[in-house]
């Protein structure tokens, strides 16, 4: 658990976030900062590798918190070691964790363990402090109001690795598992690598956009074996035909393939670029944009693949939308009819997997028992 309290107004936060790895670290960092809606001039840590060390008499912190501090625009001062008393106000928080929050509570899953801390939290809040005089509730806007804004632009946290792919297309990343299916221009080429590459016990198949169809396409074959599905905006148009925003797309679509068949390649870009990049086409960057168009004009469009939503009905579903997007909102509710979980995440709209919550969501999905 990661916890945050204000030195002020003794403002409690706290959080699971699944790992002391500095991915988890700082995500759930940032989430406890947002939450706050302002950023402490001074963030004081106890020694952890993630944040930084003690060395030669000073500290080195490490460079993804010197990434992170330098966002937000604040000091981060990691406490020396053997030095209890520089941290008996956490630690006074943590024992009243252990004898209040945790006795007698169960959980099912990550999720709604933060669910339940957040619901203890606020009343806590609200508590009248011996030491303080009053509740934090009472203090806690003088404290924002000495603090650092929130940047206009959020640090970057989360999962963020590089690799050289292999010829196999194939990456592991901590325990999961990735296929890279872009070398294959064919809806079903793409869902034989994904097959190729599945190993040979039952896995969670996480998807995005088109990579909702291979996946469908795979597990349909019976090729792999699918224990849950997490589904990211999927554009899985088949069986949501007759729904307006979808026809509305796929006959737009249409017309843009048919004049890039004949050669209009601009006319195809005139449609498709304000409809999937909210930027009108212009003939002055035509000359950059080109490639690019013809790039995307080769994707494989996402129907007429046959893909039901029988092939998900019977294996627990999370799908995850960023509430911008009529045609992904149909899909979901048409996947959400059939069983399956669906979570709105505003602000990122076609890559929710960018927001801090992501991960949280995931793993509470993957913990929780099947239905």
């Amino acid at each position: 658990m990661l916890t945050m309290i204000t030195g002020y107004s003794r403002w409690l936060s706290a959080i699971l976030v699944p790992s002391r790895v500095k991915y988890d670290l700082f995500a759930g960092w940032w989430q406890l900062i947002d939450g706050l809606g302002a950023t402490p001039r001074v963030l004081v840590w106890d020694g952890e590798g993630a944040i930084g060390r003690w060395r030669g008499g000073r500290v080195e912190l490490t460079e993804e918190c010197q990434a992170f501090r330098g966002t937000l625009g604040v000091k981060v001062i990691v406490c020396r070691p053997a030095d209890p008393e520089a941290k008996g106000l956490i630690e006074r928080c943590h024992d009243h964790l252990e004898r209040s929050f945790l006795p007698g509570r169960t959980f099912s899953g990550p999720a709604d363990f933060n669910t339940q801390l957040d619901d203890w939290l606020q009343v806590v809040n609200t508590r009248q402090r011996r030491a303080l005089g009053c509740a934090p509730t009472d203090r806690i806007t003088a404290d924002r109001q000495a603090m650092v804004p929130l940047p206009p632009v959020p640090p970057v946290v989360g999962w963020r690795d590089s690799t050289r792919l292999a010829r196999d297309h194939y990456v592991r990343i901590d325990s999961n598992d990735y296929v890279d299916h872009s070398a294959h221009a064919d809806i079903q080429a793409k869902a034989d690598a994904v097959a190729q590459q599945a190993p040979d016990v039952p896995v969670v198949v996480v998807a995005h956009s088109l990579g909702a169809v291979v996946a469908a396409l795979a597990a349909r074959a019976g090729r792999v074996e699918v224990s849950r599905f997490v589904l990211v905006e999927p554009a899985l148009y088949d069986f949501a035909r007759g729904e307006p925003a979808i026809e509305i797309h796929i006959g737009a679509m249409t017309t843009a393939r048919e004049l890039a068949n004949d050669g209009d390649l601009y006319g195809y870009w005139k449609i498709v670029s304000p409809m999937m990049f909210g930027r009108s086409a212009s003939r002055d960057r035509w000359a950059h944009e080109r490639v690019f168009a013809a790039r995307f004009c080769a994707v494989p469009q996402p129907w007429g693949h046959d893909v039901t939503v029988a092939t998900f009905a019977q294996t627990p579903t999370l799908v995850v939308t960023g509430a911008w997007n009529d045609e992904y909102e149909a899909i979901a509710a048409r996947l959400r009819k059939a069983g399956a979980q669906h979570i709105q995440v505003p602000g990122f709209d076609h890559r929710p997997q960018d927001h801090p919550r992501f991960e949280s969501l995931v793993s509470g999905f993957e913990q929780d028992p099947p239905t």
